[in-house]
């Protein structure tokens, strides 16, 4: 399972509506191109307030940055609905200095309007919150979450190249019988190479066919070696 991270900056409270539109409708069409398997993440500058108010959805949390939700908030909110996201940003108690991700430069005003969002089927966050310390020279706070994702297992190859028990060449009757052997396969195949006569056309098939008349001779012959488990 993949984890797609989508990183937006949306346009301010003062844009244009229609700006906000096509803002909206592209990073639709990106989660749409999104394969449905894949763990999705969310995230950015949204310069919307989405408050602490329950919508009825899942989508918004019990903690949230209190105060009333923005017209871009709604946007926002009706983008994680629709796919099916939940604001991590909301989910956890902290306190307000730790929601506030941005602050103004006169530092009078302090918002939350950074937020991350995931699918909800795949929600594995631990926390999400903002740090007002961390050197980033912006007027926004660095926001930090801790994700706990599953690993998928790594099987092993099965049909891995097995090692032929070379070491019974060293008895002469082996290796005599291992001759007499491969000498009678390469007859018939030789037989069967003068019945054809695109030869240039066969080369390929042939030497699969040589190559697979040493691995049967082989096979027949010595067999494969025996794999010992180290304790």
């Amino acid at each position: 399972m993949r984890t797609s991270i989508v990183q937006v900056y949306a346009p301010t409270n003062n844009a244009e509506e229609e700006a906000k539109d096509v803002f909206y409708e592209q990073v639709q069409k990106v989660l749409d191109k999104i394969p449905k398997h894949d763990i999705v993440i969310l995230m950015g500058d949204w310069n919307a307030k989405v408050g602490d108010q329950q919508d009825g959805e899942g989508v918004v949390g019990h903690h949230g940055l209190h105060g009333e939700r923005s017209e871009d908030g709604e946007r926002f909110l009706e983008l994680c609905a629709s796919n099916n996201m939940v604001i991590t940003t909301t989910l956890f108690p902290h306190k307000d200095i730790h929601k506030h991700t941005w602050v103004s430069p006169d530092a009078c005003t302090k918002n939350q309007i950074d937020y991350m969002a995931m699918c909800g089927k795949f929600r594995s966050v631990l926390d999400t919150c903002a740090f007002c310390g961390a050197d980033v020279n912006s007027d926004h706070h660095l926001v930090i979450a801790k994700i706990k994702l599953r690993l998928c297992r790594v099987e092993k190859n099965k049909n891995r190249l097995r090692k032929y028990n070379t070491a019974k060449l060293k008895v002469p009757e082996v290796a005599q019988s291992f001759k007499i052997e491969l000498w009678d396969r390469f007859s018939c195949l030789s037989d069967d190479e003068a019945n054809n006569s695109d030869d240039h056309a066969q080369d390929v098939e042939n030497d699969w066919k040589i190559k697979q008349t040493y691995q049967k001779t082989a096979e027949k012959v010595l067999g494969f070696q025996s794999r010992s488990n180290k304790p």
